[in-house]
C-alpha cells in the first residue's frame, strides 16, 4: 500500500499524486503556501498533475483575498464541462458523490491541511502530503461535487 493510503470498502480514487509545494514556503503568499487543496480537489476531478499546478497558479493570483474558493469553483465549472459545481459544508451527511475533499488541521503545524475523502467509508483514502500523515483531528470541512442540473429547451435540436 503506498502511504498516505487506507484500506477501503468503497472505490479508490483514478488518480493518486503528491503535493508539490509545501509549507513553510515564505515566497508565498500568506495562507496559500501548499498546494494540498489543490492536489485534493483535481484527484476528486480525476485530473492530471498539470491541471493541479494550472488550479494552484489561478489560487495564488489571489494573493489569500478569498477568492480562492471562487477559482476553484470556477475551475470545476471549467474541468467538467458545467456539469459539477465545487459545494461545501461542514456535514458528511450534506455531501454528494463518493469522493471528496475533506480539510482540517495538519498535523504538521498550525495551519490547515486537504486530504481526498471516501463518503462512503467516511476515511481518508489519500493524503496529498508524502508522509501520509492525514489531519490532525476530525475534518471540519468537506467540498463536494454537486451535479448542475440544467434545463434544455424543448426547441433545441
Amino acid at each position: 500500500m503506498e502511504p498516505g493510503t487506507m484500506n477501503v470498502t468503497g472505490p479508490e480514487p483514478r488518480f493518486r499524486f503528491h503535493q508539490t509545494r509545501f509549507v513553510p514556503n515564505p515566497e508565498a503568499p500568506a495562507g496559500l503556501q501548499g498546494d494540498c487543496w489543490a492536489t485534493a480537489v483535481a484527484i476528486v476531478l480525476n485530473q492530471s498533475p498539470e491541471e493541479r499546478d494550472e488550479l494552484h497558479e489561478l489560487i495564488c493570483a489571489t494573493r489569500g483575498n478569498g477568492g480562492w474558493y471562487n477559482v476553484t469553483i470556477g475551475w470545476t465549472l471549467l474541468a467538467t464541462k458545467g456539469r459539477h459545481s465545487l459545494w461545501s459544508t461542514s456535514t458528511l451527511d450534506e455531501t454528494e458523490g463518493v469522493f471528496l475533499v475533506a480539510s482540517g488541521k495538519s498535523p504538521r503545524g498550525d495551519f490547515d491541511h486537504s486530504v481526498v475523502w471516501s463518503r462512503v467509508d467516511n476515511r481518508m483514502v489519500w493524503d496529498p502530503h508524502p508522509s501520509g500523515d492525514g489531519l490532525a483531528e476530525e475534518p471540519i470541512e468537506f467540498a463536494f461535487l454537486k451535479e448542475m442540473l440544467m434545463e434544455v429547451p424543448n426547441d433545441s435540436p
